[in-house]
Parts: C-alpha cells; structure tokens; sequence
C-alpha cells in the first residue's frame, strides 16, 4: 500500500530490538544488489567492567598467526578468507571480462563479482568480531600496535615486485586494521580497555631483559634468541609480551583511536559507503 510521498511501508522481522528509538536512517543498496539499512540509536556503554579476568596481554598482529597473545591458547589463526575464494573471484573477474561493455549479460556478471567480494567482506567482518568477543572475554587489558598499514602495503621496489605485491594481498586479506576497531567497540562494550602502543622496536626488544637484539631481526626470523639473556621465543610472542600494557602506561591513557567506535556512535546520521545508491 503507498503512503505519502510514493513511499512503501515495509514489514520488518527484527532478529533483536533496537538498543533505544532511532534518530534517524539511511537506506541504501550496494554494489551486489542488496540492501542496507543503517539507524542511529544510542548505546548505553556500561560503566563498571562486565565480567573482570585479572589478566592482561600484549597482541602482535601478523601473516603467520592473525594475532599471537601472550599465552598460546588465545592465539588467532589467519583464516585468509579471500586466499580461499581466490579462484573464484578469478572466474568471476574473466567472465566480466568477456562480456561486452554496456551489455545486460557483463552487468549481471559485474554483480556476481560483487556477490563473490561481498561474501569474503562478510566473512572477514564477522570473523573480527568473534574473534574480539573472545580476546575480549579473556582479558581486561589488550595492548596492541599502532599499525600504519597503508605504508606497509606501499609498492615495491623494481625487481620485488611481484613478492611485494603478494604481501600486499595478504596483508589487505587480513584486515588488520578493521580487526583492531573490532576490537576497540568489542572491549568499549564490556567495560574492558584497549592500550595503543608505539610498535617500534617491539620485536626487536627481549622481552626478558629489555636489551635490543643485535644484528636486526629480519621478517623471515620467527624465532627470537637473545645474546645477553639467552632468551629463546618465537618471534612474535616476543613482540606480544613487549606489547603487554603494564600500570603506568594505563594510567597515562594511551588513547583508542576514535575510528574504533561503529560509524554514528557519536549520533550524526552515517553517510551512505562509497559505490552504493541511496534510497
């Protein structure tokens, strides 16, 4: 039935209520064909933490492992999501490429390939989110690097190239730093902190003695050896129990970066994600 203004009234099957009445909504469809509604509501963070663990752990992030803590049992494995669908999105890539432009046959191929990304963006997203539940649930302080992943995935040198760019492709399959702001909202959530910590040198340090390693660890060493202690660790937990947050670093408040809260957390109504049309 329309209603005012050539609108239709849509029946909604909520799958959990809203946390208080929207201000407002943005509606829009994506490259895909599906669509999205996004509302702000207030959120009330609570102010004591929800369940308290008494533990604290530094968090390395990497290729090998997605994310080393401090204790074995709460590692993170990559699940290279975008790895595994890696053929067909090929597929899907060559059968748009086949089709001639501004047909109705390559544009029903384009959104298949969007259908494929969109599936490995799912993934990747709800894998973030349970994996920071769980991190989150374990621990009441999580210190992580301050990642620069763009000047990580900058281009490679003549002659690198090609090893460069399958970095690049891991590096952007993990999506490190949407795991982070995952993390951020997840801890904001259960009253549980989030400490940003300079990744300089925190790999390069033993985690023992504090001396720096002599001559530099190269990326291809996953395992630390300290000549001054006698130190023998794997590469990365090393680096996570550099990372550990201790007293005094908390109470110099480290900010968490403000992109680790949800788009709209602050009530402005979000903004409709690039290559998508507004309803």
């Amino acid at each position: 039935m329309a209603v005012a203004g050539g609108r239709l009234p849509l029946r909604v099957v909520w799958s959990r209520p809203l946390p208080s009445a929207p201000t407002s909504v943005t509606v829009y469809r994506d490259k895909a064909g599906y669509w999205w509604a996004s509302f702000v509501a207030e959120v009330e963070l609570p102010v004591a933490p929800v369940v308290l663990t008494g533990k604290s752990t530094g968090l390395d992030m990497g290729l090998e492992t997605f994310a080393t803590a401090e204790d074995e049992a709460h590692d993170v494995a990559n699940p290279r999501f975008a790895r595994t669908a890696a053929k067909a999105l090929a597929r899907s890539q060559r059968n748009v490429a086949r089709k001639q432009k501004g047909s109705k046959n390559r544009a029903e191929a384009k959104r298949a390939l969007a259908m494929a990304s969109a599936k490995v963006a799912r993934q990747r997203s709800d894998f973030h989110h349970k994996a920071a539940r769980g991190l989150v649930a374990n621990y009441d302080t999580i210190g992580v690097e301050d990642l620069r992943v763009n000047n990580m995935s900058r281009r490679a040198r003549k002659g690198n190239r090609r090893r460069k760019a399958g970095l690049n492709r891991s590096i952007a399959d993990a999506g490190w730093r949407q795991f982070l702001d995952a993390l951020v909202w997840q801890a904001a959530k259960a009253g549980h902190k989030v400490v940003v910590l300079p990744a300089r040198y925190s790999t390069q340090i033993c985690s023992s003695c504090g001396v720096r390693a002599k001559p530099r660890i190269e990326l291809s060493d996953r395992v630390f050896r300290c000549n001054h202690c006698g130190l023998v660790l794997g590469r990365d937990r090393n680096a996570a129990r550099n990372l550990r947050p201790g007293p005094a670093l908390g109470l110099t408040g480290w900010a968490v970066p403000a992109r680790g809260a949800p788009e709209g957390c602050d009530g402005s109504k979000p903004s409709v994600p690039a290559d998508t049309e507004a309803a």
